[in-house]
């Protein structure tokens, strides 16, 4: 029965944002005395094609534009993803965003 909650919690992308009820049902779990863990992780990109995602608010404004600005239309355009990233990366989400931008193709 445990393993079917960590198969819940890997498919919960926000888990450690907003606690999805599946990682809810694992503390329960713990508490009753179940031998239950975390999942590691994922690598890479946690939302599916973010890159494109980020594209297309860097599309979205026009010329020069303050990391500031971008951060404000990435949380207008994507809110999910930007409270997960912001979440994940922490002190490092402009540098994130600015790696991200400029390894992404020229138009």
């Amino acid at each position: 029965m445990s393993a079917f909650f960590l198969v819940l919690i890997n498919g919960c992308p926000r888990y450690s944002v907003y606690g999805c009820p599946a990682l809810l049902s694992l503390l329960k779990l713990q508490a009753f005395g179940e031998n239950v863990k975390l999942p590691q992780k994922r690598k890479g990109h946690l939302v599916k094609d973010t890159n494109q995602k980020l594209g297309r608010v860097k599309n979205s404004l026009q010329g020069e534009f303050s990391p500031e600005e971008f951060n404000e239309k990435f949380k207008t355009m994507f809110p999910v993803e930007f409270d997960i990233y912001s979440f994940e990366k922490r002190n490092e989400f402009d540098k994130w965003v600015s790696n991200v931008l400029s390894s992404s193709p020229k138009k």
